[in-house]
């Protein structure tokens, strides 16, 4: 927290109000989101949002940026530390996991879960450095998903571990897998996938 008496910088104040909404979103839902509830929780005027974010989309835009921002560097160090190529596999599928449960929030926005969105046509574009990295730790385990196929089997893993996530989160999943086995059960699913011929 600043000391009241000290100005904050630009970035500072920029940084602020994406954590801001964030919060908002975390305890209260992202339709509770609002230029103006952003601006009291700062302590700043609606005009100083305006300043940084041209809109309220344009805010909710720059929050989903930092999401995959953050998600890619976790992925990326999580990859690091694995020893083999399925064990890169089981790296971004367990960050993957990790993150949506870690930051809901920000998972929510990103993917247009409980009535969250954002409509910036960029915003495919924050996901794409990610996409690319996901496609090497694929292509490293399995190199015969090539061309159009390389996009057909990410977007099946891509769904299996969405819809799995989502399930979790919503309380649904613990109904039918026991406490604690579905990132194994999930990380086994991508495996026989990525190893399917």
């Amino acid at each position: 927290m600043t000391p009241r008496n000290r100005r904050l910088s630009r970035d500072e104040i920029h940084l602020s109000i994406i954590a801001t909404a964030r919060e908002i979103a975390a305890a209260e839902g992202w339709s509770a989101v609002t230029v103006r509830k952003v601006a009291q929780r700062i302590g700043y005027t609606a005009p100083i949002i305006y300043e940084h974010f041209g809109s309220k989309d344009e805010m909710l835009n720059q929050v989903l940026r930092s999401g995959y921002d953050m998600l890619y560097k976790e992925m990326a160090k999580q990859v690091e530390r694995a020893n083999d190529a399925e064990g890169r596999v089981k790296a971004v599928v367990m960050a993957y996991w990790c993150f949506a449960h870690e930051a809901p929030e920000l998972y929510q926005l990103m993917y247009g879960m409980e009535g969250a969105r954002a409509t910036s046509e960029e915003v495919r574009d924050y996901a794409a450095p990610m996409v690319k990295f996901i496609i090497e730790q694929i292509l490293h385990l399995s190199p015969n998903h090539t061309g159009d196929k390389i996009g057909t089997v990410l977007v099946e893993v891509w769904s299996i571990v969405h819809g799995m996530i989502s399930l979790d989160i919503s309380g649904y999943a613990h109904r039918f897998v026991g406490e604690g086995l579905i990132p194994e059960t999930l990380t086994q699913d991508v495996l026989t996938i990525l190893k399917r011929q």
